[in-house]
């Protein structure tokens, strides 16, 4: 798997299962990704680590019904792109202004994490996050969709199987 995420949420109580939140989201990959109809032999890397990198924060307001469900609502998240490669940057790949290597959007961000047992030693966990600008075409919603089956075999062994859609319109 190609990838680095780091996610971090912080609530402060309200009442009985309603917090004050604030939410930083990190992401980004390790090596170089290729368009292999286009490049079979992947000559011309399409994105690089950090190239692109996404940087989501804002404060919101949590649901929390229990450790299995949660649902965070941020109307007012900071969403950065950074395309740290100069190639990548000067064809404005990835919603960048051709040359320069940031862009700073703000919009409405919300994620649902849903976990639960399937039957003994089987777990699903889902996990959603949509994304929608406000400074650009609000009807174009990213979405980042995990869909994760962890099995226990036993207490030395487990099998993991995980399914993500992603969607981002730059």
């Amino acid at each position: 798997e190609d990838r680095i995420e780091w996610k971090t949420l912080v609530g402060f109580k309200k009442d009985k299962n309603w917090y004050y939140s604030f939410f930083l989201n990190f992401q980004t990959q390790f090596t170089a990704g290729y368009d292999y109809k286009k490049d079979p032999n992947a000559t011309v890397a399409i994105s690089k680590g950090f190239a692109p990198a996404y940087v989501n924060f804002g404060p919101g307001i949590l649901y929390e019904e229990s450790a299995d469900l949660k649902i965070n609502l941020s109307p007012a998240t900071s969403k950065i792109t950074i395309v740290s490669d100069e190639t990548l940057s000067n064809q404005g790949a990835y919603g960048v202004k051709p040359g320069k290597q940031i862009k700073e959007d703000l919009g409405f961000f919300a994620s649902i994490y849903y976990k639960r047992t399937v039957m003994e030693n089987i777990e699903m966990v889902n996990i959603l996050s949509l994304y929608a600008n406000y400074l650009e075409n609000l009807k174009n919603i990213d979405f980042d969709y995990q869909l994760k089956f962890v099995m226990k075999v036993n207490k030395y062994m487990s099998t993991n199987l995980s399914f993500q859609a992603v969607y981002n319109n730059n």
